[in-house]
């Protein structure tokens, strides 16, 4: 399954794995994809 890099709402598929628990995902998606969470995109945008 494909998902976006970032909703509407801003939620992103690191914050999925992280508010679902999937830890070992969440680390996967930070070290080999550079996964931010949407807190972190809006920061880069203000900047």
């Amino acid at each position: 399954m494909a998902l976006p890099a970032k909703m509407k709402d801003g939620y992103t598929p690191l914050n999925a794995a992280i508010d679902n628990g999937l830890g070992e995902t969440a680390d996967l998606l930070k070290r080999k994809h550079g996964g931010k969470t949407g807190a972190e995109l809006k920061v880069e945008g203000a900047k």
